[in-house]
């Protein structure tokens, strides 16, 4: 999996790096092989301000 910011490589793990970490993080069995992705997925994550719901600075303000 390979993680991009702004088009910017950031980091990568492979699923053999997922496996292991969920064997020694989770309760899972020893054969436990759980990495499933194994075609490409984008997922854009998009953070954006309203100006009808108020700025954060606004909003702070009020409380």
């Amino acid at each position: 999996m390979k993680y991009y910011v702004d088009g910017k490589l950031l980091s990568t793990v492979t699923p053999e790096q997922v496996t292991q970490w969920a064997r020694e993080n989770r309760d899972v069995a020893a054969y436990y092989e759980g990495y499933v992705a194994d075609k490409p997925l984008s997922l854009w994550l998009d953070q954006e301000t309203f100006p009808w719901h108020g700025t954060a600075y606004q909003i702070a303000k009020k409380i």
